[in-house]
């Protein structure tokens, strides 16, 4: 199964943090580069993890596309990064 994850990544102190808001998923690096290979683990293992407990079925990707912003998705948790600067979006 394919799926597209949007992820957000923008710079916060000396890292750049990754945020996949749909999946309430985060993490980090010193390059984007990091930051993207991190979020890809760290989204690998959100889905192992609902495999192993059984609730993968209970997951409803929410569909995206890549011109979508975070104010239109509605997640509270994401909303807290629209204002901040340089935040750059990109499909997983």
């Amino acid at each position: 199964m394919n799926l597209s994850i949007r992820v957000e990544i923008f710079k916060e102190d000396d890292v750049y943090v990754a945020l996949s808001p749909e999946l309430n998923v985060s993490s980090f690096g010193e390059t984007i580069y990091e930051a993207k290979e991190s979020i890809k683990e760290a989204i690998e293992a959100f889905f192992e993890e609902c495999r192993e407990m059984g609730t993968l079925n209970e997951y409803q990707p929410t569909p995206c596309n890549q011109n979508q912003s975070a104010e239109s998705t509605g997640n509270s948790y994401s909303d807290k990064y629209d204002n901040r600067r340089n935040v750059k979006r990109t499909l997983l």
